[in-house]
C-alpha cells in the first residue's frame, strides 16, 4: 500500500512537471520547459531547489533584485540601440524633399520617443512571452470603447502618448481566441485585459481593469511561431543556472555573516562552577544573560568565571569555481559573453573577442529582429492612420558596430604611413599600402568631418596629411 502511494505521489510530480496536472496551470506554466530527467533515479530538481514551473512575476522579480538577471535582459538591448537606427521611406540620398510618412516618424521619433518607447518594448518582451505598445489617440468617435476596433485617426497629432505593457499587463488569460483557420489572426487572443497590480506595473496608483481590442496593441513577441504572441522568455534556458548563483552567494555571505558573528563554545572545567549551573536558576539565567548581551554588542564584556570561552570558526570553501560554472552556463543561454555580462574587464585580447561577439549578436538581432519588426510596428502606426502612408518600402539602417571610430581610422592610417615609409627606406614598394591608406582616407571623409574638437586629443606634431587640414568656418 505504501509503495503504491509512493508512486502515485511520483506520478503526481512527473504530472505537474509535465504540465498535465488535472488542478490545471496558467498560460506561463503550460510554455515553460519542466524537467528535462537528467536523472530518472532521483528527483534532482526537488534536491536543488528548483520550480517545476516559472511564472511571469518570476522572470520579473528575478530581473529586478538580481544584476546579472538584469544584465541578461539589458545587456542586448543596450547595444542593438547603442545608435538609433536611420528609417526612410525608399532610398534617401540627403537631396530629396522628406516624404508625409518621413515628416510624421519625425515627429513620432522627437517628440513621443517612439524609438525609445520601442527599446522598452524589446526590453519588456525579453522579460516574458510577449509584450505590447499601445498608442494612445484622440478617437474620432467621441463614443469609442476600449473593446471596440481602433478607428482611422487623424494623423500624427491626434498621438497623445505611447504607452509599453509586458504580459501580466496585458493578460490573455482565460480568453478565447481567433477559431477561424481561414483568417490571418488565427489562435490570436479576441480581446487582451489591460491591468495593473501585477508584475511589471511601474504605476501602483491607477486602478484598471479594460478589455482592450487586438487592433488597438501593437505585440512583439521575440521566438514566437507562425505570427503568434508567445514568444519566449530570455531568462527561461537559464533561470536554474540563476537560482544557483543566488544560491552560492547567499552560502558565501551566509557563512562569513556567521563567522564574524562570534558563535561562542564554552567548556566548564570547574566542578564548582559547573554544580552552580546546575543547580542555581539565577546564577545560570545571569551567565545567560550576560552572554546574550556580549553576542548582541559591539563594545561588550563577558565574564567568564573559570569557563572556557572560544569562536566557533567554520571553514568556508571557495565559491568561485561554482559560481563561474553558473555563471558561464547562463551567459551561454543569452547567448552573450560572460564578461560582458557582469562587466568584468579580462586582458586586452580576450575583451576585444567578446567585444566583437557582443558586436556580431547585436548586429545579427538588429537584422533578423528589430528591423521587420519596426517594420510591422510602424506599419500598424500607418493602418491607426497616427502616420501618413510610405510611399516606398520602409528601409531600416544601422551605422555598424564593428566600424572604427575616427580616432581608431586615425590610428590606423598614421601605422600605415609608418610602415609606408619603413618599406620605402628598405627598397620595397610600398604602394600597396599608400592605397590603404587612401581607402582610410576615405573613409573618413575628411573634407566633412573633421573639426577643431576632433584635433585636440593629437599632439601639434601629429601631421594627419602632408597638407593643411580644413577646417569648417562654423566651427
Amino acid at each position: 500500500m505504501a509503495n503504491h502511494r509512493n508512486k502515485s505521489k511520483r506520478n503526481l510530480q512527473v504530472n505537474a512537471r509535465q504540465g498535465t496536472n488535472s488542478r490545471g496551470s496558467n498560460i506561463a506554466d503550460r510554455l515553460g520547459g519542466g524537467y528535462h530527467f537528467a536523472d530518472t533515479k532521483r528527483d534532482v530538481w526537488t534536491v536543488a531547489g528548483y520550480p517545476d514551473k516559472i511564472s511571469y512575476s518570476m522572470f520579473w522579480n528575478m530581473q529586478a533584485r538580481f544584476g546579472i538577471a538584469k544584465a541578461g535582459i539589458d545587456k542586448l538591448a543596450d547595444k542593438c540601440f547603442q545608435t538609433n537606427p536611420i528609417i526612410t521611406d525608399g532610398e534617401y540620398d540627403g537631396k530629396r524633399a522628406l516624404t508625409p510618412f518621413e515628416k510624421d516618424l519625425a515627429i513620432l521619433i522627437e517628440d513621443h520617443d517612439f524609438l525609445v518607447r520601442y527599446k522598452e518594448l524589446y526590453r519588456r518582451n525579453r522579460i516574458g512571452h510577449y509584450a505590447g505598445m499601445l498608442p494612445i489617440v484622440t478617437e474620432i468617435n467621441g463614443d469609442a470603447n476600449p473593446q471596440d476596433p481602433a478607428s482611422k485617426s487623424r494623423g500624427i497629432q491626434s498621438l497623445l502618448k505611447i504607452d509599453i505593457f509586458g504580459e501580466d499587463e496585458l493578460s490573455v488569460e482565460n480568453i478565447s481566441t481567433n477559431s477561424n483557420i481561414f483568417s490571418a489572426d488565427y489562435g490570436m487572443p479576441t480581446h487582451y485585459n489591460l491591468r495593473n497590480n501585477v508584475a511589471g506595473d511601474r504605476n501602483p496608483i491607477t486602478n484598471i481593469d479594460i478589455e482592450l481590442h487586438p487592433s488597438r496593441v501593437f505585440i512583439l513577441a521575440e521566438g514566437a511561431t507562425g505570427g503568434g504572441i508567445f514568444g519566449i522568455p530570455a531568462l527561461e534556458s537559464g533561470y536554474n543556472d540563476l537560482l544557483d548563483m543566488v544560491k552560492t552567494l547567499v552560502a558565501g555571505s551566509e557563512g562569513n555573516y556567521k563567522n564574524s558573528k562570534q558563535r561562542l563554545v564554552h567548556n566548564i572545567n570547574d566542578s564548582q562552577v559547573a554544580g552552580v549551573m546546575a543547580n542555581d536558576p539565577v546564577s545560570k539565567a545571569a551567565w545567560e544573560q550576560s552572554n546574550a548581551d556580549f553576542a548582541s554588542g559591539f563594545d561588550s564584556s563577558l565574564v567568564t568565571y573559570g569557563i572556557t570561552t572560544q569562536s566557533l570558526q567554520a571553514m568556508i570553501s571557495d565559491p568561485t569555481p561554482a559560481f563561474t560554472n553558473s555563471l558561464n552556463s547562463f551567459a551561454a543561454s543569452v547567448g552573450l559573453p560572460a564578461s560582458e555580462v557582469i562587466g568584468v574587464q579580462m586582458n586586452k585580447q580576450a575583451s576585444e573577442g567578446n567585444a566583437t561577439a557582443l558586436n556580431e549578436l547585436a548586429e545579427s538581432v538588429r537584422e533578423n529582429t528589430h528591423a521587420p519588426n519596426l517594420k510591422k510596428c510602424l506599419m500598424h502606426y500607418v493602418d491607426r492612420g497616427i502616420v501618413a502612408k510610405p510611399t516606398n518600402k520602409i528601409l531600416v539602417e544601422w551605422k555598424s558596430l564593428s566600424e572604427p571610430t575616427f580616432g581608431e581610422k586615425v590610428d590606423n592610417m598614421k601605422t600605415l604611413a609608418e610602415t609606408a615609409k619603413i618599406l620605402t627606406d628598405a627598397g620595397r614598394d610600398p604602394s600597396f599600402v599608400i592605397n590603404a591608406e587612401a581607402h582610410i582616407m576615405k573613409e573618413l571623409d575628411i573634407e566633412d568631418v573633421v573639426k577643431a574638437r576632433d584635433l585636440l586629443e593629437f599632439g601639434e606634431d601629429d601631421d594627419l596629411t602632408d597638407g593643411e587640414l580644413p577646417v569648417k568656418d562654423d566651427v
